[in-house]
């Protein structure tokens, strides 16, 4: 249940693992998150060999990686490639993929495209830390 008691502050994770009676899993990422609700491309090539492209929702970012809820399951090791609406992009790897009420959670472990991409999403970090 959330904070107050209240089954609905509580995060859908939240409230499946209370009704299942597990503990909320614990955080494993050693980076803090910077939350970004934002539209991205997310391109890949699946084993069909033609590269397919779909529109994700970003949710989160950090220096090491972003989470995106995408229409498409995907397979742990499938390599990746974001582009944000400002045209930053990351290729990553899958390492989590979760189906949720609206598609998937699928969790990358990043490789910046340039040193600047990686400097702008850690800045963004810092900057989002300090207020």
């Amino acid at each position: 249940m959330g904070a107050n008691g209240s089954l609905f502050t509580s995060s859908w994770s939240e409230l499946t693992g209370w009704l299942r009676g597990k503990p909320k899993e614990e955080d494993r990422r050693s980076e803090n998150r910077l939350p970004v609700h934002d539209q991205a491309t997310l391109t890949w090539q699946p084993e069909t060999g033609q590269e397919e492209t779909t529109v994700t929702n970003l949710i989160d970012i950090s220096s090491l990686g972003f989470k995106v809820r995408c229409p498409h399951k995907m397979e742990i090791g499938t390599q990746v490639r974001l582009t944000d609406s400002d045209g930053q992009i990351a290729e990553g790897l899958i390492v989590h993929c979760e189906r949720d009420e609206d598609g998937y959670l699928l969790g990358a472990q990043a490789e910046w495209e340039t040193p600047e991409a990686k400097s702008e999403a850690t800045q963004r970090l810092a900057a989002q830390q300090s207020r």
